[in-house]
């Protein structure tokens, strides 16, 4: 409901007798008014921007962009208008340097720079916003266009010049129809696009015509290159087709700026052969394998594998692998240099020890296509393999690791954040099996790992969760993967952690699956939150309980409760939040278990419902406070408003005389500012005094003015009737202030002009009401009268001088005050006369606010001064 009790606030006029030759002055000014309204001209429109010198002209397209060299000799920006205007106003921006510019225009063409003068804004990302008024110097707004271009000082789009078969140092050029031995062509060649001027990315497809094989390559990075990314020739020998594109954007968005085709043909001449084989990791120095040769695994290279050494035409290996002592083969087939095995030079040896035979077939074509050039084999042993273990850490892979030492005490602050234990190895180990004893609890833990590094709890993404105590570590490893084969070595260590205590790093709405998170001070509407969503602390480190204290600041009603076991949530055990909204204080302590048994009794509690104590009645363990954290929100449940304005609204005149026993209407006109989506109405309301207290309510833009004189305000009031029924309006009761908080806070749809047009209501005849009678503000009855009292005040904005026009009554002292928006004061005086000025010369550039007020009216203008 609508209905909020204030206390009602109401001025009468006081008894005045109106002088009749004033009355008689300003019926003659209204009707003068309205016939210069008969002959006043329609306002014009925007049509759109151009480029021009008064000879040429490119129009201007939002978003677009254009090259400085296409746009007109010494160009301005031209503004097209259709219809009735006066001036224009430029706002323009240089997005790229915050630059603003501002000029207006009073003669056509409306141009920037102005007077048609010449561009002088250089090259970059612009923004204009261009307002046309109805008069000169601004005033009434006819229409408002933003549009965004760019203005490039480069040409934007290159030319392919050639191509050319190249490894980055050498270079043979390709013309068209040529043929190419590959012997004679650079060493792991590609075919290189050769471009000229500004491009981002090309399209290659290559086609082998002998074969119909076809090649697709999309390249975002100079050099063009097929293979992409430089990698070496590896489509062989043939005649080819090449067909290049290249753009102006990357991903090859957009039209090409170029395209060429070009044929060639590389011959087949050489065949290659194998050079010897090697132990390697590409790293560290290779060991060379010879026929028949023993080798110590701890003397070859870390994580190796076998390196086919080739030279000459070679595309291809095919690669078998027999274990002599098992029989077990193995086989590979490998395409790009290094020819290696068992795989690709991220696969290590993964077959332990023994005496292996290693065949090797080179081919001159992908796949072990084509001639077969070469084949050998060598037999091999590979001994002593199995690792040690040669140390502990802890460790999280990027900040520096601590050692663990055998009986070693640790603060868990000088350990890095989520750590693990990784065990070090050397040689031949491929698994480890680890065991962990918390030596205070007897609880105990087991991990394998079969890749490293061997870690526990376990992967290196795995962060130690059991917190503080003492602990005994066992890790043992193996030379094949889960923990099989021989038993390579056995280390325990010993060890304590301490002083383990956690911190909160943040808090979330969550219903376990999505999250929210909460900010200090941010509102939340229930609707956009997770279904059935709590409060849950993220807490990293060691923790064992979270008490909260959940305040409703509106009411000064606390919740407490203490979750022992994580997740530590609001309410507990994951239900759903039960407090409803509003605004609300969360503080949360975090608690970890202290072992030592000298916990400070200031802070510690033992964290269960209704319970503070500061020792443990089972232990001589007690509660550690961690950390408190505080935290406000605000809880809304609004409903769900699309953009609405409800604009400004114009009288026919602002001081009438009503007769008590008619019912008096008046009709709002509406400015055109208004923005009103469909389903939405466009009504007004009646208010009163400084409170703006509702008088009066109308859902059309008619309203029934109060039977009472007084000053009232007519604003407009643009609402979503499913969201607010004008019924529930208490009249004399609510506020338009009541109406805004209701709309801040999303519990109706509506807009609500505050600053409204003011009306002056005169009171004449008997004070008798006659029923059903009425009439409005445009009747042309002879008993109407309608005073006249608009209120002009120009030029707004304004430097120096403020006049202002104004039809005062007979006697009537008009006090004005000039308010800035910190709400401080800056000029005062009185109007006196139909014809005033105020000195504005003294105020610093910005809004104000000016306030006039009599004995029996008041105004409330907006003031632009600019400096």
């Amino acid at each position: 409901m609508l209905i909020i009790k204030t206390k009602r606030m109401c001025k009468f006029l006081p008894n005045q007798t109106l002088n009749f030759r004033a009355l008689f002055t300003l019926v003659a000014l209204i009707f003068s008014f309205q016939a210069y309204a008969f002959v006043d001209t329609n306002c014009g429109s925007i049509s759109g921007f151009e480029f021009s010198n008064g000879d040429s002209t490119i129009t201007i397209n939002d978003n677009q962009s254009y090259f400085i060299g296409d746009l007109p000799n010494n160009f301005y920006v031209d503004l097209l208008v259709d219809g009735y205007s006066q001036s224009a106003k430029f706002d323009v921006t240089n997005l790229d340097t915050g630059q603003c510019y501002n000029i207006t225009e009073n003669h056509l063409p409306y141009t920037f720079p102005g007077g048609n003068c010449a561009w002088n804004f250089g090259c970059g990302d612009f923004r204009i916003k261009a307002r046309l008024y109805k008069y000169d110097g601004c005033g009434t707004i006819c229409d408002t266009e933003t549009i965004n271009f760019s203005i490039t000082c480069t040409q934007s789009c290159g030319d392919i010049s050639g191509f050319e078969f190249s490894n980055g140092s050498d270079t043979v050029s390709i013309v068209n129809d040529g043929s190419y031995d590959i012997d004679a062509l650079p060493d792991n060649f590609y075919v290189d696009l050769l471009v000229d001027g500004q491009s981002e990315s090309s399209s290659l497809r290559l086609e082998n015509l002998n074969t119909g094989d076809v090649y697709n390559v999309g390249e975002n990075h100079l050099p063009y290159t097929i293979p992409g990314g430089n990698a070496a020739w590896s489509y062989g020998t043939g005649y080819f087709k090449l067909k290049a594109k290249i753009f102006e954007f990357d991903y090859c968005q957009g039209d090409p700026c170029d395209v060429q085709s070009i044929y060639f043909t590389i011959n087949d001449n050489v065949c290659g052969q194998i050079d010897g084989f090697e132990f390697s990791n590409f790293s560290d120095p290779s060991v060379a394998i010879v026929d028949g040769g023993s080798y110590d695994i701890n003397s070859i290279p870390a994580n190796f594998n076998i390196n086919v050494l080739t030279s000459g035409n070679i595309e291809s290996t095919f690669n078998t692998l027999t274990n002599i002592d098992t029989g077990e083969v193995y086989t590979n087939l490998e395409n790009v240099v290094p020819y290696t095995f068992p795989g690709a030079t991220n696969e290590v040896w993964n077959l332990g020890c023994g005496t292996f035979n290693f065949c090797s077939s080179v081919y001159d074509q992908n796949h072990a296509n084509g001639t077969e050039c070469d084949t050998q084999c060598i037999t091999f042993t590979i001994t002593n393999c199995c690792g040690t273990i040669d140390g502990f850490e802890f460790s999280n892979f990027s900040d520096p690791s601590v050692a663990i030492v055998d009986g070693g005490s640790y603060d868990i602050n000088a350990i890095p954040s989520d750590f693990n234990i990784n065990v070090l190895t050397s040689g031949n180990v491929e698994s480890a099996f680890n065991t962990l004893t918390n030596l205070d609890t007897g609880e105990v833990y087991t991990k394998l790992e079969n890749v490293i590094p061997y870690t526990f709890p376990g992967a290196t993404n795995q962060v130690w969760n059991l917190g503080c105590g003492t602990f005994n570590f066992c890790s043992t490893v193996y030379e094949e993967n889960n923990a099989s084969g021989t038993e390579c070595d056995t280390q325990c260590i010993t060890f304590t952690i301490t002083n383990c205590c956690g911190t909160i790093d943040e808090f979330v709405f969550t219903n376990g699956t999505e999250d929210v998170s909460i900010v200090d001070g941010s509102t939340y509407d229930l609707s956009e939150l997770p279904l059935d969503s709590y409060i849950n602390s993220i807490v990293s480190g060691t923790a064992d309980s979270v008490m909260y204290t959940i305040t409703n600041t509106d009411t000064n009603i606390s919740s407490l409760l203490t979750d022992n076991s994580m997740p530590y949530t609001y309410p507990a055990g994951e239900t759903s939040w039960d407090l409803g909204i509003g605004n609300f204080m969360i503080t949360a302590q975090l608690y970890t278990v202290s072992t030592t048994g000298d916990c400070d009794n200031s802070t510690d509690r033992v964290a269960n419902n209704n319970t503070t104590n500061s020792k443990s009645a089972t232990s001589n363990n007690c509660l550690q406070l961690c950390e408190v954290q505080t935290i406000s929100f605000t809880l809304t449940d609004g409903v769900a408003c699309q953009p609405v304005s409800a604009g400004t609204g114009s009288l026919a005149a602002s001081v009438v005389l009503v007769d008590p026993n008619v019912d008096f209407f008046v009709t709002v006109t509406p400015n055109g500012d208004a923005s009103i989506p469909q389903g939405y109405q466009l009504g007004t309301v009646v208010t009163s005094g400084n409170a703006l207290t509702i008088q009066q309510v109308s859902s059309t833009t008619t309203i029934q003015l109060p039977a009472v004189g007084g000053n009232y305000k007519i604003h407009m009031l643009a609402y979503n009737p499913s969201t607010l029924d004008l019924n529930d309006i208490s009249l004399g009761v609510t506020t338009a202030s009541d109406v805004l908080n209701l709309i801040n806070n999303g519990q109706v749809c509506a807009d609500l002009d505050t600053v409204g047009v003011s009306i002056l209501v005169i009171l004449s005849g008997s004070t008798d009401k006659v029923a059903n009678n009425s009439r409005t503000s445009n009747t042309s009855n002879s008993d109407d009268v309608t005073l006249v009292s608009d209120i002009k005040l120009y030029p707004n904005p304004v430097v120096n001088e403020l006049n202002v026009d104004i039809t005062l009554l007979e006697g009537e002292v008009l006090n004005y005050t000039m308010i800035d928006l910190n709400g401080k004061q800056v000029l005062s005086g009185s109007l006196t006369s139909n014809r005033n000025i105020i000195k504005t010369k003294e105020l610093a550039g910005g809004l104000y606010i000016l306030k006039l007020k009599s004995e029996g009216r008041s105004f409330t203008k907006k003031i632009l001064v600019n400096k």
